[in-house]
């Protein structure tokens, strides 16, 4: 599963300066699977409240999380359901002050490969 913690940073020494979170590990890499769909789960964290996370799967929303006890972290799970070919998500966390941190990366799903590669696989297998 794609997990990953999302948290905010801090500077020290500034007193009632609130950030905004920042999401951590996604850095506009493109990932690779063989199947068509996917665990995402991860944290949210900030310094004040996290507000709520939105998961974006290309133009449709995939997945919407408020924190009504208005925490500091936010734990959230989905999965995601792909289409063949390159899928953009789009992760935004907002907290309570409205400040909004995005990241954006593909997931890249291509089936007729994969099968051809159990595929292959599975013929190596039988001729051992």
């Amino acid at each position: 599963p794609l997990s990953k913690i999302i948290r905010t940073s801090k500077l020290s020494g500034h007193p009632g300066l609130h950030l905004h979170p920042i999401l951590e590990g996604f850095d506009g890499r493109v990932f690779g699977t063989e199947r068509g769909q996917v665990a995402f789960s991860g944290e949210v964290k900030d310094d004040q409240v996290v507000r709520d996370l939105f998961i974006f799967l290309d133009e449709e929303k995939a997945f919407y999380e408020s924190n009504p006890k208005n925490e500091k972290q936010l734990s959230f799970q989905t999965p995601l359901k792909l289409k063949e070919g390159s899928n953009v998500v789009l992760i935004t966390a907002r907290d309570n002050y409205n400040l909004v941190s995005r990241e954006v990366f593909v997931l890249s799903y291509h089936p007729k490969e994969a099968k051809k590669k159990i595929a292959n696989h599975q013929e190596k297998e039988s001729q051992q």
